[in-house]
């Protein structure tokens, strides 16, 4: 989308709103009961926002999507672990995200 016009943005919008529920079902499901999955959808939605330059339309959106919440899940699971409060073991996480 780089040098994006009007039209392109409003597509990537378009496709943003569309994925939601398949982005919210996806950090749910790696991170079951965890009030902190909700700061995981909004910062994949910061992170996919801040990047719309870098994905082109026309390409598979769902899968750089969620690789991209993947991403921050694992983030967040850094984090959790050195508290002792990972709800997954990484094997358990890797077999569920794939």
């Amino acid at each position: 989308m780089a040098g994006h016009t009007d039209k392109e943005e409003k597509e990537f919008v378009q496709l943003l709103v569309t994925h939601q529920s398949v982005i919210r079902a996806y950090v749910i499901s790696l991170l079951p009961g965890l009030a902190e999955a909700e700061d995981v959808i909004q910062n994949t939605n910061e992170v996919l926002w801040t990047k719309r330059e870098s994905f082109e339309l026309g390409t598979n959106f769902k899968a750089w999507a969620l690789t991209t919440a993947r991403f921050q899940v694992m983030a967040l699971q850094q984090t959790l672990k050195k508290e002792n409060r990972a709800p997954l073991d990484e094997d358990v996480f890797n077999l569920i995200a794939e």
